[in-house]
């Protein structure tokens, strides 16, 4: 593929084009964020907001950080965020799925399983720790459906009562 692309656009051609989508990813990346931000309003001073992103250099995704809340299990909101999300049509990926030790766990559980004779062993990934992250990207929906999407987004966080959690503030 990449052979056939620098046959037709040549080694500048490419280049430009990779310029091109970078600039296209850093503005929906920024516009997303902003969307996201406008959605939740003012934060008070001396507390958390309920999420807040960690700006990616270059790609076409953004993790999300979740504050959540202290009185309920991390793993249990986690999930029953996720789940409120994709009822309310805001697909985002759950950061356990992409931790590197969780699919160590199940390779290692599936390789025991097949030396053991098993012929369908389960292949669901260990519980793990919970990963207060979730991963979105802004490359695919219109800016009009990521502004929607993080509207919606910023009011199920406000609903499991994230965020809002006295930050101590270091003295100058």
């Amino acid at each position: 593929i990449v052979a056939g692309i620098l046959t037709k656009w040549g080694r500048t051609g490419l280049g430009e084009y990779a310029q091109r989508l970078q600039e296209q990813y850093t503005t929906r990346r920024d516009a997303m964020m902003e969307a996201f931000f406008e959605a939740l309003g003012p934060i008070p001073a001396g507390t958390q907001p309920p999420a807040e992103f960690v700006t990616p250099r270059a790609g076409m995704f953004v993790w999300l950080k979740v504050n959540l809340p202290a009185s309920a299990p991390a793993s249990t909101t986690m999930k029953l965020l996720h789940a409120r999300l994709v009822e309310r049509s805001v697909l985002v990926i759950p950061g356990e799925l992409f931790l590197a030790a969780r699919q160590a766990a199940r390779s290692e559980r599936l390789l025991a399983a097949f030396a053991a004779g098993e012929r369908f062993p389960d292949a669901t990934a260990p519980e793990v720790e919970a990963v207060p992250y979730f991963r979105l990207s802004f490359s695919f929906a219109s800016l009009a459906l990521m502004k929607e999407a993080m509207g919606v987004l910023a009011e199920v966080l406000r609903e499991f009562g994230c965020g809002g959690e006295a930050v101590e503030v270091a003295a100058q």
